[in-house]
C-alpha cells in the first residue's frame, strides 16, 4: 500500500464529507423555513418536499462516507503493518526521553 493510495482514500472521504456538509446546511435552512410558518409541515408544501428529498440525499452520502472511511482505514492499516513495531516503540521512547523537561531541584 503506497502513500498515494492513502492520499486517494483521504481525498475521496473528504470530497464526500464536504458534499454532505453542504447538503446538511441546505437541510437546516429548509427546516428553519418550515418552522417559521405554522401549519406548513404538510407534504403539499414545496419546502417540506425538498426537505424530505435533502434528508434522503444525506442518508445516501452518509453511507458513501462510511464506505470511504473503511477504505481509508484499510489503507492505513496496510501501511502500518510495514513498520517494525519495535522500531516504532524505540523511536517514541527516544523522542519522549529527549523532550522530557528536567525539573529543578528543590531545597
Amino acid at each position: 500500500m503506497s502513500t498515494r493510495e492513502i492520499e486517494h482514500a483521504a481525498m475521496l472521504w473528504h470530497e464526500v464529507y464536504s458534499h454532505r456538509m453542504l447538503i446538511n446546511a441546505r437541510r437546516l435552512v429548509l427546516a428553519k423555513e418550515i418552522q417559521a410558518r405554522p401549519g406548513s409541515d404538510s407534504y403539499w408544501n414545496p419546502a417540506y418536499r425538498e426537505h424530505e428529498h435533502v434528508k434522503a440525499q444525506i442518508t445516501l452520502l452518509k453511507r458513501k462516507e462510511r464506505a470511504a472511511q473503511k477504505v481509508l482505514a484499510k489503507a492505513c492499516a496496510k501501511q502500518r503493518d510495514r513498520f517494525n513495531r519495535s522500531d516504532v516503540i524505540d523511536v517514541e521512547i527516544k523522542q519522549l526521553a529527549s523532550t522530557t523537561p528536567t525539573t529543578p531541584e528543590r531545597n
